[in-house]
């Protein structure tokens, strides 16, 4: 039914649970011999949970009508208003082009992705620096978490509370219909955090990867120079180089490329994200600060560290990853390349050699960075800017209060 990545050596994916909970938001693309039952059936899936956190946002936006005159009740709605419908516009987006990502997964894992068997070392060095990616996951789920118990410890003490606050246009209090209401605002808090989740591991994990192919490009560029030098024929060693060299430019081009495809795979998300944080983060620390960091109110502490530590890490791997195609210039000129010349006698294979030499530099003066839809870059520097905008917000409520 639902598809599953292969590696190079034919065996399926071991999949992380980060990576599983694709599978909940109904985003995860379908296999290819799927039936028309199975993808009309995925198809009503997406709409009902479309519909689940539309009427949500409605409710929750009739709620803050009701409570204008409360502006500490209407940023705790607005809080959930705005996550909400980022999570719905970028469930949209990935559900109904479900393609594109599997076209994503396939190439990702097959050409990129160091699998454990096959490269232990590096699988597990990767997998150490996703640590930061997992804490603030942990992060988002005890939010949810804060969310759902809420409403059991009031159902104990004899009151119907729901998860999120919103104006329902009809009695919920009968036990079958509360149950059944508040088992939907599980699913949509569900919906939201495995969107948030799953979708940023994946960008953490794909770049991971990426990078730690650019380290291996790099060293094969590093130790070409000496490799060849071994070599006692003086009339073919530029040859030798020059056939190597360009294994390896193809090896950077093929990397670049996949770069590409990750840019345009996440840029329409890290756009939605990224635009909304400033407004989010300033929305939740202003109401942490007005009503005190307690048991009661600890939800909008988990979620603030989580989406900080989650703009953090992508905009150092938004860096990382510009930075480390922006060397890679260096690298080839740093590959020995004026020592095979100066030991070639062929005249002709030395002015291939420089040729080439100049070739694949120049391809590695095109930039590459991270952007949300091209507006802005994925840095460290985007990431402190977004966090000083949100501190500016903060101390205009501040002020307005």
């Amino acid at each position: 039914m639902f598809y599953r990545p292969i590696l190079p050596n034919g065996k399926k994916v071991p999949l992380t649970w980060q990576i599983v909970a694709f599978f909940i938001n109904v985003t995860w693309p379908l296999n290819n011999n799927a039936s028309t039952w199975i993808r009309l059936i995925d198809r009503c899936r997406i709409l009902f949970c479309v519909w689940l956190l539309a009427t949500c946002i409605l409710f929750e936006y009739q709620e803050l009508i009701q409570h204008k005159g409360d502006i500490i009740i209407m940023i705790q709605i607005s809080v959930t208003i705005t996550v909400a419908a980022e999570s719905l516009i970028r469930m949209c987006f990935m559900a109904f082009d479900k393609e594109k990502l599997k076209e994503y997964l396939k190439g990702y894992y097959l050409h990129i992705y160091f699998d454990e068997e096959t490269h232990g070392t590096i699988h597990r060095r990767i997998r150490k620096q996703t640590m930061p990616a997992l804490m603030y996951s942990y992060s988002y789920i005890a939010t949810l978490i804060s969310y759902l118990v809420g409403p059991m410890i009031a159902l104990m003490d004899g009151q119907r509370i729901l998860p999120f606050q919103m104006k329902i246009p009809f009695n919920y209090q009968p036990l079958l219909i509360y149950t059944i209401v508040v088992l939907l605002n599980w699913y949509i808090g569900i919906l939201v955090v495995t969107n948030i989740i799953s979708e940023s591991y994946l960008l953490v994990t794909s770049i991971l990867n990426l990078n730690d192919r650019l380290v291996l490009l790099e060293q094969d560029i590093m130790n070409l120079g000496d490799e060849v030098l071994k070599s006692d024929n003086p009339e073919t060693i530029a040859d030798v180089f020059c056939e190597k060299l360009i294994l390896l430019v193809k090896r950077n081009e093929e990397l670049f490329s996949f770069a590409e495809i990750v840019e345009a795979q996440f840029t329409r998300p890290l756009f939605i994200m990224m635009s909304n944080s400033a407004l989010l983060l300033c929305l939740v620390a202003f109401n942490a600060h007005e009503t005190g960091l307690d048991t009661e109110n600890i939800t909008y502490a988990t979620w603030l560290s989580a989406k900080v530590a989650e703009l953090v890490v992508l905009g150092y791997l938004g860096s990382l990853i510009s930075a480390r195609f922006d060397g890679l210039g260096n690298t080839y000129y740093s590959s020995n390349w004026e020592k095979i010349i100066y030991k070639s006698t062929n005249t002709e294979a030395n002015i291939r050699t420089m040729k080439l030499m100049t070739r694949a530099i120049t391809i590695n003066q095109r930039p590459f960075m991270l952007t949300g839809m091209g507006f802005f870059h994925v840095n460290l520097g985007t990431t402190v800017t977004l966090l000083r905008v949100a501190g500016s917000y903060f101390t205009f409520l501040c002020s307005m209060r």
